[in-house]
């Protein structure tokens, strides 16, 4: 049974996954003080005690962290704007804006020397044909075809079930690309040691796929592309490339928080997302130095099963340097399905078992001891609950944090979410943030160091913890604008 609560915090709370091995900071105590693994356990899985909060310690900022404006941007003028999100004509927009933040400029900028209409043909492909990773099958999603790709074949002047590969194959329209942007998403929080030393974090685009009208006009008065939204998305997730450090990075990112929803703000978010997602940024990347890191898919209604995650990297297809191709990869941090409760896996995590009960651990795509592979190319959101077959056991905490760590857990039981963060939507109105990222960040009236708003969540097996994610990112960018390198909080939802 898992139950979820909206909690008001009336003084500190302190409520750690693992009491038994995780330390607590005394209110006096300053974490920079402490060092790398101390503060891992020190703040691991707490609702933050954030100490960028407390005036004794540190100056406020000027402008506080707006977490609307500068970390999950969302707002209709954002995602609907009237030149960047769509191809349709519009008075006024200035060059360089249209289309800026659609599906087709983020795919022609990750193309390389591939031709972007193969490029995407050659990714969707993969939605209909058998592919394997790993050695695990990643099986076609039976209603893909029915649901999203005959009725964008239709539009493109092409009989539905056409081919989009080899011989004969339609040419689809990608300035009528049926993905609905959601948000904007900034992730500057993934900077530190625990993300290759010097990367100063990721970005995200996120959008919803929808299902292009049969009849009736493609667009809606205001230039938005028409369709009913299905329940999948696509995120295409940027590491931060190195054209700025993380401290500017945070300093540019942080500026949005001043400025107004609008014209000017728009023009800024342009600015910082042309930076990160446009070829030639980061040159050790490959497809002319794109830092795309990966693209993820969720999606119920492509299939006819259980929701169902993806991940797809560019990979090197033999053409050279610039020959990469968006090929499915393994999972991050997620074991096959099939391999929950394998006896090798159970011994792989026993061993590890301190490493992830402080989320430090990395879960091998090869066991290296057994040769067992563990990670797949897919996930379903099943809310079986991870490693509970253990002899002996994980602890409660050990093995929650481990199914935390995995993209079907943190998407589903261990959040109590229902598999996507970030919602799909209609035209006109704003996604929906699951409690896990749409928490307040109010701060406690008795305490400014922590949150007035809590998310208490049971997973299946009785283990009880709370969250207040919002808050933690916040707290860590309150660090990034201080340009303090070491990360305060772990990346997962706890906290370093």
């Amino acid at each position: 049974m898992k139950v979820r609560t909206l909690t008001m915090l009336a003084a500190p709370l302190f409520v750690s996954l693992a009491a038994a091995s995780c330390a607590t900071i005394a209110p006096s105590d300053d974490p920079r003080d402490l060092d790398d693994e101390n503060i891992g356990e020190a703040q691991q899985a707490l609702v933050t005690d954030c100490v960028y909060f407390d005036t004794s310690v540190y100056t406020p900022l000027t402008v506080p962290v707006d977490f609307d404006r500068e970390v999950v941007i969302a707002d209709l003028s954002v995602v609907e704007d009237p030149c960047r999100t769509t191809w349709a004509p519009a008075v006024g927009c200035a060059a360089g804006t249209v289309g800026a933040w659609t599906f087709a400029t983020l795919m022609a900028r990750m193309a390389g020397t591939t031709p972007v209409q193969q490029f995407v043909a050659e990714w969707l492909d993969t939605f209909e044909t058998p592919q394997a990773v790993n050695g695990f099958p990643v099986n076609p999603r039976g209603n893909f075809r029915a649901a999203f790709l005959d009725p964008w074949l239709v539009a493109s002047g092409c009989p539905a079930g056409s081919p989009i590969v080899g011989a004969g194959a339609c040419s689809l329209d990608l300035k009528i690309a049926p993905f609905r942007l959601l948000a904007i998403v900034n992730r500057i929080d993934l900077q530190g040691f625990t993300y290759g030393g010097e990367t100063p974090g990721e970005a995200r685009f996120v959008f919803g796929m929808t299902q292009l009208p049969l009849t009736g006009p493609l667009f809606d008065a205001s230039g938005q592309l028409n369709g009913a939204e299905l329940q999948a998305t696509t995120i295409f997730e940027y590491k931060l490339p190195p054209t700025q450090d993380f401290c500017s990075w945070g300093a540019n990112w942080h500026t949005l928080s001043n400025l107004p929803f609008g014209g000017v703000y728009n023009t800024h978010l342009q600015k910082l997302t042309d930076e990160f997602s446009s070829p030639g940024m980061d040159p050790s990347a490959p497809n002319f130095g794109v830092s795309i890191g990966q693209v993820r898919t969720n999606d119920i209604d492509l299939g006819f099963g259980p929701w169902v995650l993806r991940e797809y990297r560019l990979q090197d297809v033999g053409l050279g340097f610039n020959g990469f191709a968006l090929q499915n990869g393994t999972t991050a941090q997620t074991p096959d399905d099939s391999i929950n409760n394998h006896p090798d896996l159970d011994a792989w995590t026993l061993a590890n078992a301190p490493d992830i009960d402080n989320t430090e651990h990395s879960v091998p795509e090869i066991d290296p001891t057994s040769g067992t592979a563990f990670l797949g190319g897919e996930t379903s959101a099943s809310f079986f609950i991870w490693e509970n077959g253990n002899t002996p056991p994980l602890s409660l905490s050990e093995r929650y944090h481990f199914g935390f760590s995995t993209c079907n857990d943190c998407h589903t039981a261990a959040t109590n979410t229902g598999f996507t963060h970030i919602a799909p939507r209609p035209i006109g109105a704003p996604t929906f943030l699951s409690t896990f990222l749409g928490m307040s960040t109010t701060p406690s009236t008795s305490n400014p160091r922590m949150p007035q708003f809590v998310q208490s969540v049971t997973d299946g097996m009785g283990f009880s913890t709370k969250f207040n994610e919002p808050w933690r990112r916040v707290c860590e960018l309150n660090r990034i604008l201080r340009c303090e390198p070491k990360p305060y909080t772990r990346s997962n939802g706890g906290v370093h």
